[in-house]
């Protein structure tokens, strides 16, 4: 009878116990879960404090600059693109905080000096510059008021680079495999050409776009692939074989026909052969870029 009893006790003990240990793990995951609800709270607050911080930072910056600027007015309007000339006239207004009746403005962009024009308060240069001409930086302005010349740069005024505004640009990507063996190079893979619009805008007009094979710069195959665009990007595979030697180069380029008379060509992938026999890509993912008309070179990367 007391053996009975002793085992329902202890059977009560482990249930009693059971029941405790449940209690405490579901007690244990609440605690868990409110320290990493707190956790991410806490996170999201100073994440937020660091942005707002960050944000007055700025604002502050932005003041000092406006309080130690020169100018109470910077403008910069583009007029119509002529593809004629690549150009696209420029026209840049300013307005000095302090004005005299001797000041003299100018600014360099590219090697043409430009000079001011006042009127009233404002002094207004206007020029046309090339679409590729090549800059770091924005345009330094020189203020001159009798003996004494300033400096400020004009922040926010674009003048370099502007090609991308005006004719498409062309991307690439590739992912091909190589092997080497008795003479012949393999190639098995796919590569990705996409154009971006100028503006953003999902459709791009232009004449005609090829994807081009060159061993060592004679060309041995040409495909037209206009038609074969989606979302005006085109996925391309490669699989083949041909013969290859050392000191041979074997590169892969898309070719664009603008409907303006640019020829835009990206670069995909090049290949050459080393002493050892070793496939060696010279780039992948994005290669340079070359930008022709009527057989002039305007751009070169």
């Amino acid at each position: 009878m007391k053996e009975k009893l002793k085992r329902h006790w202890q059977k009560l003990a482990v249930g009693v116990l059971t029941i405790l240990l449940v209690f405490a793990s579901l007690q244990i995951y609440d605690l868990s879960e409110n320290i990493k609800n707190l956790k991410t709270y806490y996170s999201n607050q100073y994440n937020s404090l660091n942005e707002n911080i960050n944000e007055i930072y700025n604002n502050v910056d932005e003041k000092l600059k406006e309080q130690a600027s020169l100018l109470s007015l910077v403008n910069c309007e583009y007029g119509e693109f002529n593809s004629e000339t690549n150009k696209v006239p420029v026209t840049l207004k300013v307005i000095p905080k302090v004005i005299t009746d001797d000041m003299e403005l100018s600014t360099q962009i590219g090697e043409n000096s430009v000079n001011f024009l006042r009127k009233g308060n404002e002094f207004i240069a206007e020029c046309d510059v090339d679409i590729f001409a090549f800059g770091e930086d924005y345009p330094m302005l020189n203020i001159k008021a009798g003996n004494e010349i300033k400096t400020e740069l004009l922040e926010g005024v674009e003048v370099y680079n502007l090609r991308y505004n005006y004719i498409p640009t062309v991307y690439s990507s590739c992912s091909i495999s190589t092997g080497f063996s008795e003479g012949k190079l393999k190639l098995d893979g796919s590569y990705d050409v996409w154009l971006e619009s100028p503006d953003g805008d999902s459709d791009i007009d232009f004449n005609k776009m090829y994807i081009i094979f060159e061993l060592n710069g004679k060309e041995i195959q040409r495909t037209e692939v206009k038609d074969s665009l989606s979302e005006n990007s085109y996925y391309g595979s490669v699989n083949q074989t041909l013969k290859f030697e050392k000191g041979d180069v074997l590169s892969l380029y898309a070719l664009v026909e603008d409907i303006d008379g640019y020829t835009i060509k990206r670069e995909i992938t090049e290949y050459s052969l080393s002493d050892d026999e070793f496939v060696e890509e010279l780039y992948s993912s994005e290669g340079g870029e070359v930008i022709t008309k009527n057989g002039k070179v305007l751009y070169q990367q």
